[in-house]
């Protein structure tokens, strides 16, 4: 939450910059997902006095999260049980491409840092790392490490003991790799859901293939093409997004395949209205649905203004979709908001039970005195109240009474 040009947006789109720069080896500010321009207007250049700008800089993206626990003793409680492991990945671009990148992961009783730089190289941290077997007494297995350029850190050569039961050796790789290739794969599965979204003609060109990513830098009709072609192909999205659309607006939608490879969308409850001339609510809320309902378990989803053209009490509603998408399917969402429906809804969803105060953070946008953008975290408790209020919301309302008061107490004109 907070003011217009406080940097809201900008986390999101660092996320699908880093998504469209994967192994491409330098930062793709203009791709297939996003078009921001060159690196130059991209990367914040303070002025240094006149019209003199300071020279290009570099940009740095730093990521934290915890993944599932992985121990090197494989006879410790179950994983379930286990202390998560957290990663900590950070990857520094400059205007001739991708500068250095280092991750830092820590588990239950493993500690590995790894970090690459175009000039000095890579190293890792320690080399080999013993892992005990329950299966062999205080038996030990080497793990080989080595940094590379497509990765921060990623798995070198494994060699384990003899007799090791084959199912406890391929379940031990694939922890391995989901911990070293974590944020990478994460961010195979991070979308975003654009502000500019909604169909505009009655109907779109069918494409030959449904993808599942509908975010295009080809502008707002490609991307509801995306998402109908999507919709048609997949009749089973139907049922979900109709379930959501009549929760919250009262009407269920669908796609309709028409003559010439072309495919509609349509509103229906009682009658059948083509969603050009439903109402902006339903038309924009579709799109929404629909790549929220089709990104995969464990995805991160970052929507801009859910509220766009919806009434109030329709956005109180988007609240607990949106909470029963998360607890549901478990998703991971970040909303940019301006709308204190939305954020109301989630504090309710907090107060009533239904989501936990550790599963609701809330950052408040600024700018600071010298101009540049930061952000605060508003602590939220186990009713649903948040330290220090609702910035820059209550203030407004509270204004705008009294601009009201005062213009009724002064004299009528005609």
């Amino acid at each position: 939450i907070g003011p217009n040009g406080t940097g809201k947006s900008s986390v999101l789109q660092a996320l699908i910059l880093l998504k469209q720069s994967r192994g491409q080896g330098a930062l793709v500010t203009s791709g297939e997902s996003l078009r921001l321009g060159r690196y130059d207007e991209v990367v914040h250049k303070p002025p240094r006095g006149g019209y003199a700008r300071q020279p290009i800089g570099n940009v740095e993206f730093r990521l934290e999260g915890s993944f599932p626990a992985f121990s090197r003793n494989r006879s410790a409680p179950p994983i379930s049980s286990a202390r998560p492991t957290s990663e900590t990945y950070t990857v520094t671009f400059d205007p001739s491409g991708l500068l250095r990148h280092e991750t830092e992961i820590v588990g239950q009783d493993i500690q590995i840092a790894g970090s690459w730089h175009r000039v000095s190289g890579g190293e890792v941290s320690p080399q080999v790392i013993p892992l005990q077997f329950r299966e062999l007494d205080a038996g030990q297995v080497g793990l080989t490490l080595q940094a590379s350029v497509a990765q921060a850190v990623a798995p070198g050569g494994w060699s384990f003991p003899q007799g090791l039961d084959p199912s406890v050796v391929l379940t031990t790789q694939v922890e391995l790799q989901n911990i070293f290739l974590g944020f990478h794969e994460l961010l195979t599965k991070t979308y975003l859901i654009p502000p500019l979204r909604g169909v505009s003609s009655p109907d779109c060109p069918l494409l030959d293939e449904p993808p599942s990513d509908f975010l295009t830098s080809a502008g707002p009709d490609e991307y509801a093409s995306r998402v109908l072609s999507t919709v048609a192909y997949q009749r089973d999205l139907e049922t979900s997004i109709s379930r959501f659309s009549k929760q919250s607006l009262g009407v269920k939608m669908r796609a309709r395949l028409t003559p010439g490879r072309r495919v509609s969308a349509e509103a229906y409850n009682g009658s059948t209205t083509n969603l050009v001339n439903e109402g902006f609510g339903a038309n924009q809320l579709m799109l929404l649905l629909a790549q929220c309902v089709i990104a995969p378990a464990g995805s991160l989803l970052g929507i801009e203004e859910p509220e766009i053209h919806l009434h109030p009490r329709a956005q109180n509603k988007l609240a607990e979709i949106l909470v029963e998408l998360v607890k549901g399917q478990h998703k991971q969402l970040i909303l940019t908001t301006h709308s204190e429906h939305v954020l109301m809804g989630l504090l309710t969803e907090v107060a009533s039970g239904r989501l936990q105060p550790g599963e609701l953070s809330v950052y408040y946008f600024y700018k600071d005195k010298k101009g540049l953008a930061t952000q605060q975290r508003l602590a939220v408790d186990d009713q649903g109240r948040l330290k220090g209020g609702l910035k820059g919301f209550f203030e407004a309302n509270i204004d705008e009474l009294e601009h009201y008061l005062k213009a009724l107490s002064l004299p009528r004109t005609r």
